[in-house]
């Protein structure tokens, strides 16, 4: 359930410094307080308190160091209008707007490095394209290449990303128009906007209240229920009968949605205040545990209080700039 916010964030954000709108230090937060008030609108929480505090944003601390590096510009304007095209996207998942990254997120950050010089990572470039060898280790260094544009019909998407539009194939490798109704498919990105994938076929998605033979609900914060209706996830309070019942940040516990456990209690794989659930070893029984600072033994990332676990334990993530 981890949300990174930062250099990586709801529609693939970096930044850096301009002056206006948002300014670089404000804008890890403003994006998490975004993310979450999407997700209260579509039903998953009640509330924005409650989101933030269920822990599951993380901010990147690379976002600060990317900026302080002075390889990017950042605009604040564009991430301001960036954010506002956030407030309006729909709960639908099959719709354009939930599914193609709104233009102004593209324009939030600018790299400073001409081509062939040392670079990092793509957002350092001027080109936006940073070309890695695999030196084997968690941060290679290579040099900004030419620019890439998003591969058209027919074109290999092997290394590219198609067009908007378009989607890859899994079998030819190229990208293709996407499919009109009863077309093949695999997921809802390979079917035109509007519809989703459903038995591996492009379909009208059933909204709330709509029945759902197959199983399927368009919107993000809905489920098909035992009487195979589209109805709204269950938050905490609320009555159900399986897991699927309540909101993917809630359980259902016995009759009734009830909030995820915190530090010191009893969990099966999550818990709601940013802790750790050691049933996520597979067990499925566990208990709710504070993230382990630096130094501390760790099989996986969420154990750690920097999210990174490495060769020594709880480690400070790698900032690749």
């Amino acid at each position: 359930m981890l949300r990174t916010v930062g250099v990586v964030g709801i529609f693939a954000i970096a930044c850096g410094h301009d002056g206006g709108g948002i300014s670089a230090t404000d804008y890890a937060g403003q994006e998490a307080a975004a993310f979450c008030d999407y997700e209260v609108r579509c039903g998953l929480f009640a509330n924005q308190t409650s989101c933030i505090s269920y822990g599951a944003i993380y901010v990147d601390p690379s976002f600060s160091m990317l900026v302080d590096s002075g390889k990017v510009t950042f605009d604040g304007n564009a991430a301001q209008a960036c954010l506002d095209a956030l407030s309006t996207v729909p709960c639908d998942q099959t719709q354009m707007a939930a599914r193609v990254t709104p233009s102004a997120c593209n324009d939030i950050v600018t790299g400073t490095v001409a081509m062939s010089g040392t670079c990092e990572q793509n957002a350092e470039c001027q080109s936006d394209a940073c070309v890695l060898p695999d030196c084997g280790s968690a941060c290679c260094t290579g040099s900004c290449g030419a620019a890439q544009a998003p591969a058209g019909s027919g074109e290999p998407c092997v290394t590219r990303a198609c067009d908007v539009g378009l989607a890859c194939s899994e079998t030819s490798q190229t990208c293709v128009p996407l499919g009109g109704s009863g077309a093949g498919c695999m997921l809802t990105e390979d079917c035109s906007y509007g519809l989703g994938c459903v038995g591996g076929e492009c379909a009208t998605l059933p909204a709330i209240g709509d029945p759902c033979p197959d199983g399927e609900c368009a919107d993000l914060g809905a489920v098909c229920n035992a009487q195979a209706t589209c109805v709204m996830v269950g938050l905490p309070g609320a009555p159900c009968a399986t897991a699927e019942d309540c909101s993917p940040f809630a359980a259902c516990n016995g009759t009734t949605c009830v909030a995820l456990p915190t530090v010191g209690q009893p969990c099966a794989t999550a818990c709601s205040d940013g802790s750790y659930c050691t049933g996520n070893d597979g067990s499925g029984s566990g208990m709710c545990i504070a993230p382990a600072g630096n130094g501390a033994a760790c099989t996986r990332g969420p154990q750690c209080a920097s999210h990174y676990c490495g060769s020594g334990g709880c480690e400070a993530a790698p900032v690749c700039i």
